[in-house]
């Protein structure tokens, strides 16, 4: 095969997986500009959502499209049900109680799948689209990849839309600007930070569903996910959607062209080397500002 065409390959691939990535990174950044929580149970909450989908399958014999929506309907009330358990029992104290208290979520919800599902099975999981390749031109493109690509880039340009122009989208910009400000004005701010919730629950669900037909469907799918998601999120800029969707698309392709051109071994690397750098170089991120907070 021509190094010109592995190579463009390589790039391809690399933007189905920065698009994954992209895609569980506004999920954190959605729940992080409205309730300024950093959510670490993201990753572990699309596992248990993308289990039931496979449950309803197995079980039932639901069909897939069928079973996706049974997945993100089940992702919004477990969204609901954390956001009521944790996030506004701790509200009127420290986000950083909340963040902590993710990490403990992570692990027990963890744990909890490693008691139904166990540790080492995986389970294959069906692709909404063949994962067969199409030639375009003198290349072989999965078409996978390019669905996950397309499905990305219209759910970032829907999350975009509903911020910009809807009541409730406005509501929740509100909230995360001034909290106090919002209620003052009539925003009922503890609905609007659990409509965050939900919606992050939703767009985390999503993506694991796109990501187990890559690999396998197991309890520890998302974790290595979750940290190149945060990854995103910090290079991409924290408060700025188009940064987490560039970012993550970047991220993916220098992910995967390091992987096929230098050595696997540095892949699970770069997560930490991106970290670093932009929290030394350019602690807001590539594409956004950095938030100052009154005390």
């Amino acid at each position: 095969m021509p190094v010109g065409t592995l190579f463009i390959q390589q790039v391809v691939a690399g933007l189905a997986s920065g698009a994954l990535y992209a895609l569980l990174a506004l999920a954190v950044v959605l729940v992080f500009r409205v309730s300024r929580v950093a959510n670490f149970a993201q990753g572990e909450m699309a596992m248990i959502s993308t289990f039931v989908a496979y449950l309803l399958m197995e079980r039932t014999g639901m069909p897939l499209l069928l079973a996706l929506f049974g997945d993100l309907l089940f992702a919004g009330v477990l969204g609901f049900i954390l956001y009521f358990a944790i996030a506004r029992s701790m509200s009127a104290g420290d986000p950083l109680n909340v963040t902590i208290s993710t990490l403990g979520l992570q692990i027990a919800l963890n744990a909890a799948a490693l008691s139904v599902w166990g540790e080492t099975q995986p389970f294959p999981f069906p692709a909404i689209v063949s994962v067969s390749p199409v030639r375009v031109g003198s290349f072989l493109i999965s078409q996978l990849h390019l669905a996950i690509i397309a499905a990305v880039l219209l759910a970032a340009l829907g999350l975009f839309l509903f911020f910009r122009y809807t009541m409730a989208g406005l509501a929740a910009r509100a909230v995360a600007l001034d909290r106090t400000v919002a209620a003052l004005m009539g925003i009922p701010v503890e609905r609007v930070i659990a409509q965050s919730w939900i919606l992050g629950s939703v767009l985390g669900a999503l993506a694991g569903a796109m990501f187990a037909p890559l690999t396998f469907l197991s309890s520890f799918m998302m974790q290595g996910f979750l940290l190149k998601a945060f990854s995103v999120a910090i290079l991409g800029g924290m408060t700025s959607w188009p940064g987490v969707v560039v970012g993550g698309l970047l991220f993916g392709v220098v992910e995967n062209v390091v992987s096929g051109y230098v050595s696997n071994v540095w892949q699970p690397a770069i997560s930490y080397i991106t970290i670093i750098l932009v929290l030394l170089l350019r602690p807001a991120g590539l594409f956004s500002t950095l938030y100052r907070g009154r005390v």
